[in-house]
């Protein structure tokens, strides 16, 4: 009987100490003091593998250029009191990694530089975190047939750590042609000896994919739908 109680005891003892360590964690606030602040680009899915970060938009051809934004961020536990001056660059060298990180894939051709225009240099404000980068592709020029990617890389900033593993991106581009879209159609089917798939249909809308630079693909609809 005596056993028993010290072993209930210990249970009892061990579930406190367990519950005080689970309230103690979930309230513990991350310390930055200690942590030397960097200059990155963020990502929402960092890949974790040590190749290269990667970003992603899809354009529509059109005689416009196509805006895209990514952003630049000062990680650190203060903001800075004075302008953050990014110097960036576009670096085939970074592509060729992730590539490389990627060889099942189909490999990214760089877009052309006159494909797109990004500013050289970005600045960060006095007092403030990030800045947005634009960049402009000039989408009538690029190939729906082609996956492109835009290496971009931090060189500079204004003397600041630049971050090791989000110091790159990839920005990876799809190109789908003027064509490519929902669209909405009626009219007749005719299937012969079937009076189920054969008839009128109206209201039907289908995804037509790019197929090249001036056609997309169109599968077979029947009156069901």
């Amino acid at each position: 009987m005596k056993n028993k109680n010290i072993f209930n005891g210990l249970i009892a003892m061990l579930c406190m100490l367990s519950l005080s360590s689970c309230l103690k964690n979930k309230n513990e606030q991350p310390d930055f003091s200690a942590t030397t602040p960097v200059v990155e680009i963020p990502v929402g899915s960092p890949v974790g593998d040590g190749s290269v970060n990667s970003l992603t938009t899809s354009l529509i051809q059109q005689d416009t250029p196509s805006e895209y934004m990514f952003y630049i961020n000062y990680a650190a536990a203060n903001t800075k009191s004075t302008d953050i001056t990014v110097t960036l660059s576009v670096d085939p060298a970074i592509l060729a990694t992730y590539n490389a990180a990627h060889a099942s894939d189909p490999a990214l051709t760089i877009v052309p530089a006159s494909a797109f225009t990004m500013p050289v240099t970005i600045t960060i404000p006095a007092n403030q975190r990030r800045v947005q980068v634009p960049v402009k592709f000039i989408s009538n020029v690029l190939d729906p047939a082609i996956g492109y990617g835009l290496p971009v890389t931090i060189k500079d900033a204004s003397g600041e750590v630049i971050s090791k593993n989000f110091g790159s991106v990839v920005i990876k581009v799809a190109v789908r042609n003027r064509y490519d879209g929902k669209y909405s159609f009626k009219g007749y089917v005719f299937r012969e000896g079937d009076p189920v798939l054969s008839g009128n249909f109206k209201g039907l809308t289908k995804d037509l994919p790019s197929n090249g630079a001036t056609a997309v693909d169109f599968g077979q609809v029947w009156s069901n739908g």
